[in-house]
């Protein structure tokens, strides 16, 4: 039963993800069976009947004996038909230029074995020469069947052995014609698409080596997805509050679930510091970084984002601050860490802009110098989240994945390939990193069968808000109001489990606290000084 339901899934999955090659393969199979159509000659088969009849006496073993040589006669007419005799005499009668193999390959005769009556079936270009043929072809049958029966039976035979074929049903006209069938070849066109549709999605599937599912990612990773971040440009977008756009659709949701997650990865020992990388360029790692810092500051969470990327730094662009003060300075010793902390307009979050870009990232971020960056700032209570360099290309987020709490590997759905992925997780245990987890970027919006939703964990908000979304919000049909329903009951669920969840973390909190009898480390910023002005 297992089994089975796996195997729909697979299906739906498979269905969703290539609907575009099944359904122009679909549409071709259609185009390719009608044009076979329009170019198939049109043809008209009429019918006619003949029943075999025998003399016999009036006593039962008469009739039996007679009913028995019906029946085998029967066979011998229906052979009857496909002789030269019979075709020449239906040139004959026709007064038709044809030979008779050409003739005879346009009729044909079924015999019923219960009942000694066969069918003739002629076919002709128009009806009423299918009709003419027909009515032909029996005439000569009973003409041939009774110049045999004459001549096989002997002189004096009695009359119940008299044979003959008698016409019983004249053809009509036919008034539609029986070939070429619109609907059959339309029908066997769009099924050959289909299935030529789904084999080139299982050869595609074969040789796509991309990551598509959770379970590719988990699989290649060893560790759990934290979340499924959907294909939106709402993580592009950034509202009034310094969040992302859209507080009610999958993103927001996606990304609150990550903080959530986070929190629980380690319940005796929650990270402080993170680092946020990917095995390739172009896989949306800083964009997550960004938001990351945006919902665990929203959430009362003090924050503060590090840009890692000594090479190609995004934090500041994204943020709109200061570029040339930041981490670059700071490990080079030329200024006090506090200078470069800038404040992005967002309570609780704090940022530290790349600076210059260096001649040598590597060495800077591997140094003692950036260890003792990162434990200053965690003793100052702040969430420490590192946007560091992918992993493949150059070795710098390898080198801070090994002085921080933990790690989170940002992969890019159809666009990391598995390889990366399982090279990318293999520097991290080589390096020593604790990977926290990883998250699955861009994933395509869907419901139950799309190419990473629906496996059941992780994705029911994201369903139903999509769900939302598509009904148009505001108007009043029954996918809305099923939707709010669905959005309603699942805000409040997760609203009583969140308060759950931190009451338990702020009782941690305390509880250590006490034992340490040292208050967390205020580190005066810029950005604390703006903000107390």
């Amino acid at each position: 039963m297992e089994a089975a339901r796996v195997t729909v899934v697979d299906f739906v999955r498979l269905t969703r993800v290539n609907w575009r090659v099944i359904f122009a393969t679909f549409s071709l199979g259609l185009v390719a069976a009608l044009l076979y159509t329009l170019h198939q000659p049109v043809v008209y088969t009429a019918t006619s009947k003949g029943y075999v009849a025998v003399d016999s006496g009036d006593s039962v073993s008469d009739v039996y004996s007679a009913t028995s040589l019906a029946q085998q006669k029967l066979s011998v007419y229906v052979g009857l038909v496909s002789s030269t005799a019979v075709a020449q005499d239906v040139i004959d009668s026709l007064k038709l230029d044809e030979t008779p193999s050409d003739i005879a390959s346009r009729f044909s005769a079924v015999g019923d074995a219960d009942n000694p009556q066969l069918t003739i079936y002629a076919t002709a270009s128009s009806p009423s020469q299918a009709r003419d043929l027909a009515n032909a072809v029996i005439g000569a049958m009973s003409t041939e069947a009774a110049k045999l029966e004459s001549a096989a039976r002997p002189s004096g035979a009695p009359v119940s052995t008299l044979v003959k074929l008698v016409a019983t049903q004249q053809a009509g006209a036919p008034s539609a014609p029986s070939s070429p069938d619109y609907r059959i070849n339309l029908l066997a066109g769009g099924i050959a698409g289909i299935v030529a549709g789904y084999l080139l999605a299982l050869v595609r599937r074969q040789l796509d080596s991309r990551i598509r599912t959770v379970d590719d990612m988990e699989s290649l990773v060893g560790t759990s997805v934290l979340t499924i971040l959907p294909e939106s440009d709402e993580l592009d977008r950034v509202g009034d509050d310094g969040l992302v756009g859209s507080q009610t659709g999958p993103a927001a949701e996606a990304l609150r679930q990550l903080r959530t997650n986070l929190r629980f990865v380690d319940v005796d020992k929650p990270p402080q510091s993170i680092v946020i990388t990917s095995a390739n360029a172009g896989e949306g790692k800083s964009v997550v970084t960004a938001n990351l810092a945006r919902v665990l500051a929203a959430a009362g969470q003090k924050t503060i984002l590090l840009d890692g990327d000594l090479r190609r730094p995004m934090v500041s662009t994204i943020f709109e601050l200061d570029p040339v003060v930041g981490l670059t300075q700071v490990l080079a010793g030329d200024i006090d860490l506090r200078a470069t902390i800038q404040d992005p307009g967002l309570p609780n979050l704090d940022v530290i802009a790349a600076g210059r870009i260096p001649p040598n990232p590597s060495e800077l971020l591997g140094s003692q110098r950036m260890q003792s960056v990162i434990e200053e700032l965690v003793a100052a209570d702040y969430m420490v989240l590192i946007d560091a360099p992918p992993l493949l290309p150059v070795t710098d987020a390898g080198l801070l994945s090994g002085i921080v709490d933990g790690s989170i590997l940002v992969l890019a759905v159809g666009k990391t390939y598995k390889e990366q992925a399982r090279l990318a997780a293999k520097v991290l245990q080589q390096v020593g990193g604790h990977v926290l987890g990883s998250v699955l970027n861009r994933a395509p919006l869907g419901g139950i069968g799309g190419v990473v939703y629906g496996y059941g964990h992780a994705t029911h908000s994201q369903d139903y808000y999509s769900a939302y979304d598509r009904t148009g919000g505001d108007r009043s049909n029954g996918n809305t109001l099923r939707a709010r329903f669905l959005y309603r009951r699942m805000r409040r669920r997760e609203e009583r489990e969140q308060a759950q969840r931190e009451q338990t973390l702020r009782e941690r909190t305390a509880a250590r606290e006490n034992e340490h009898g040292q208050p967390p480390v205020e580190l005066t910023s810029i950005a604390g000084k703006r903000r107390s002005s």
